[in-house]
């Protein structure tokens, strides 16, 4: 079950008594005990659990794998008969469904434990999972083997009671020495009885799902204090051990610094033999060929650390929005950014992503952001919101910002937390009422658009006077603007607050002023003006009205190695068409995908405007910042202004070889953010996004 499901529960202090199979709480809740037993050769498990429900119902519902043999059920402590069926299930598709009949007797116990023994098969390897931190797919994702284990909840490999909430476990992991396996919680126990290893993990806090995994792995171990740090690494790829130790140290370090104390005894990182990229509490989940991907330690893995403080500690109320993606995009992905002096560039590149995939039909509150699907959901559930912390980070202060979050992971620890909730917290560090600022950031869809006009200045007594009016479309929005004055001598920077329409400012100067700018370092979240958005992948991507232009000469096999790709846009199900077919009224009213160079799509000769300086496109050779391309191996893409309409934009997409084709297409979707790319063997050899230096929040006051 995702995190999209769970249900809000009381604050729950509970211990682990001195028998080690024991649980107590002060408030009930129902735990798990598992003893399994993995042998991948076979894809087999085999597992006794020692299920503890708190409630007394009348019956009970069981779900399984629907492969399930269950071969013995103990109602507290006795056997005991039960009803089992394979079935439909609306959420799980289909299952093994056990109904339980509680006797009386049992009933005024005031506890029901079931111990359950059964097998599963796991046999069929999943051949493209979908599933990340904002998405878990639908399917029974469950595969033992030699190559690996992977083990989600939804492939139902322990008993779901149904209707149940959260619940604590143990587990006990018996497998053939040579294979290790982890699950969420602190690992307490591994032993080796002969030819069998076996490791024990618990997790006390209130959970709603069971993830396990396993491997070749070699185990390594580092600490930071009393914490312990692993790494789950296949041989190949041990020597990365140690760095990704000290990274996860060093973000240990920091987190803690800006949030406190880590909510859990150890971190891991593990390697997985599927392409994932996945976060748990206590450990993060990485396909083998990420690992060594070297932006991996200084982007992902710090976010997937800091997930264990913001959604695995501090949960998620979905119903009410998630605030969780876009707090930790701020305080990760852009935080790294800040620190190398790099945060501006960050925040224009979430505008320019929320400009190219959010529009007027499909925006949506914050309150309304559940989990990230498409393109544009990231841009709002992400961007905006990460803007968001931002922007309140400017209104509070660093010192009142920071201590808010202590505040909420102190206070909020395992508990369901929503957006009033943080701003509760907010407001009571800061002291007054923040409820402008949450109702119409968080409440309302949308963003401002701003526009500056009669502007001018003054000499008036030993200094200047510059005036000019802000202007906002639409609805009108609280505002603290950064306005800059750069003047002979020096930069004056102020912060104006509007809340009107129109707003007039006036701003004193010694010096003769030269230029205004407004908002020039990107801390307003706002709507771009056209000048501010560089043509980019995202910018065709993300346009409502789009097309797919297929070309009709060259090589076919060429040809038909485009259309094999062309299905990787079809978010927003863009029209497809043919060169000849395209009409004057197409390109000026769309986005357009445009394959194949000058040799091949008979419409893109009439279609190229003006290039950048040192971009030039020729039959057979693509030129980018002096830099040529040509021959086999090498694909490139180049997003262009629309001469004819210099509202959308034009990506011309161009390889010179089917196999570079094939392999460089697919990942043309996770490049938005740029102008242009190059590839060499389906590896990017360059990328990059065009200048922009004019915006219409720039003026030049000019000369006396």
């Amino acid at each position: 079950m995702n995190r999209e499901l769970r249900v809000r529960f009381l604050q729950i202090f509970f211990c682990f008594s001195l028998q080690p199979s024991a649980f107590c709480f002060a408030y009930s809740i129902n735990t798990h005990e598992i003893d399994v037993t993995i042998e991948p050769s076979s894809h087999n498990l085999t597992a006794i659990d020692k299920f503890t429900v708190k409630a007394t119902p009348s019956k009970m519902k069981l779900l399984l794998n629907e492969n399930t043999r269950l071969e013995e059920l103990k109602l507290n402590g006795n056997i005991t008969k039960f009803e089992g069926r394979t079935k439909e299930n609306p959420l799980y598709k289909k299952v093994y469904e056990v109904d339980i009949k509680i006797p009386e007797d049992i009933k005024k116990s005031g506890g029901i434990t079931l111990e359950i023994k059964y097998a599963i098969t796991f046999d069929k390897k999943p051949e493209k999972p979908k599933f990340s931190r904002e998405f878990i797919s639908d399917e029974a994702i469950g595969y033992i083997g030699e190559e690996g284990t992977f083990l989600s909840p939804s492939a139902l490999w322990y008993p779901v009671m149904e209707g149940g909430k959260d619940f604590a476990y143990k587990i006990n992991i018996t497998s053939g020495k040579g294979y290790e396996y982890i699950t969420a919680g602190d690992r307490i126990g591994r032993e080796e009885k002969g030819d069998k290893v076996i490791s024990t993990f618990q997790f006390l806090n209130p959970s709603e799902e069971i993830f396990l995994v396993g491997g070749k792995y070699k185990i390594s171990e580092g600490r930071y204090n009393a914490l312990k740090i692993y790494t789950y690494f296949s041989p190949e790829d041990e020597d990365l051990s140690d760095g990704y130790i000290e990274s996860v140290k060093n973000y240990l370090k920091l987190y803690e610094g800006l949030l406190g104390r880590y909510p859990f005894g150890q971190f891991s990182v593990v390697s997985n033999f599927l392409p994932t990229g996945y976060g748990f509490p206590t450990f993060t989940l990485l396909g083998q060929e990420i690992l060594r991907l070297p932006f991996i330690k200084d982007t992902s893995l710090g976010h997937e650390v800091l997930h264990n403080w913001l959604g695995n500690s501090v949960h998620v109320d979905y119903e009410s929005g998630n605030w969780c993606e876009g707090l930790t995009t701020y305080l990760a992905d852009h935080y790294y950014k800040e620190l190398k002096g790099e945060g501006i560039n960050y925040r224009k590149e979430m505008l320019r992503g929320y400009s190219s995939y959010v529009n007027e039909g499909n925006d949506f509150s914050l309150s309304d952001f559940k989990s990230r699907t498409e393109s544009f959901t990231r841009a709002i559930g992400y961007n905006k919101a990460a803007f968001v912390f931002h922007m309140l980070r400017i209104e509070l202060g660093d010192e009142k910002f920071f201590t808010a979050l202590r505040e909420l992971v102190k206070r909020q620890s395992f508990k369901i937390t929503s957006w009033k909730d943080l701003q509760r917290v907010f407001e009571k560090i800061n002291g007054e009422s923040l409820d402008w600022f949450f109702k119409q950031w968080i409440e309302v869809p949308g963003a401002p658009f701003l526009r500056v006009k009669n502007t001018a200045y003054k000499k008036e007594g030993d200094g200047y006077v510059t005036s000019f009016t802000l202007t906002q479309d639409e609805k009108s929005y609280m505002l603290n603007i950064p306005v800059e004055i750069k003047t002979e001598r020096e930069k004056i920077r102020k912060v104006v607050k509007i809340k009107n329409k129109e707003e007039f400012i006036n701003i004193k100067t010694n010096d003769r002023p030269l230029a205004l700018t407004i908002d020039s370092d990107a801390d307003i979240f706002r709507h771009l003006h056209r000048e501010e958005l560089p043509p980019t992948i995202s910018r065709v991507i993300g346009d409502k009205n789009k097309i797919i232009v297929m070309p009709t000469g060259g090589d076919k096999e060429l040809i038909d190695t485009y259309k094999d790709i062309s299905g990787v846009f079809s978010e927003g199900k863009p029209l497809i068409k043919n060169d000849v077919d395209l009409t004057m009224e197409d390109i000026k009213d769309n986005a357009l995908f445009i394959f194949g160079g000058l040799n091949e799509d008979k419409v893109l000769e009439r279609l190229i405007d003006k290039l950048p300086d040192g971009t030039l496109i020729e039959k057979n050779k693509v030129t980018i910042n002096n830099k040529s391309y040509q021959g086999e191996g090498y694909f490139t893409v180049l997003a262009i202004s629309n001469k004819l309409n210099p509202e959308k934009a034009i990506m011309i997409i161009i390889g010179f070889d089917p196999n570079s084709i094939r392999a460089t297409g697919g990942k043309l979707i996770h490049y938005g953010k740029y102008s242009y790319l190059a590839f060499k063997d389906g590896k990017n050899i360059d990328k990059g996004i065009w200048d922009t230096k004019e915006s219409p929040l720039i003026v030049n006051l000019g000369k006396d």
